[in-house]
């Protein structure tokens, strides 16, 4: 059984972090053992959504940086290279952090009651009680 990392807070500030162990195959060409990135709260429910976000693109990180170094370790045609190619997997990735990036502005540069309307407002127009039970 396997178990997704959890978010670490920090003794001192109470702020959520990311931590994640490099993976051996790529430890030595990666030059680190460990990345981290700060959540940037304190909440822990927050902290858990945000943390998957991260780990999701420290994943993607590890992933592209294997297929970097298998690209140069193998002969590559003259006019194309993988560089010049996105997959669907690079496309997602991209996608979360411009979503996580306009989250964070919404959040940022929005009242918390102004936010709380909204999610009331979309939870009557498509059938919900405030606690998230569909209306029979």
């Amino acid at each position: 059984m396997s178990f997704m990392a959890q978010p670490i807070r920090d003794k001192k500030s109470g702020i959520f972090y990311t931590r994640v162990s490099v993976p051996l195959d790529i430890k030595d060409a990666f030059c680190r053992s460990e990345v981290k990135h700060s959540l940037r709260t304190r909440d822990p429910k927050k902290a858990a959504k945000l943390h998957a976000i991260q780990y999701a693109e420290f994943m993607a990180e590890f992933d592209a940086f294997r297929r970097r170094q298998q690209t140069l370790n193998t002969k590559t045609s003259k006019h194309k290279h993988a560089y010049d190619e996105l997959t669907r997997f690079d496309v997602a990735i991209l996608a979360a952090r411009f979503y996580k990036a306009e989250y964070e502005k919404i959040v940022r540069n929005t009242s918390y009651t102004v936010l709380g309307k909204l999610t009331n407002n979309l939870f009557k127009s498509n059938g919900f009680n405030k606690a998230g039970v569909r209306k029979s």
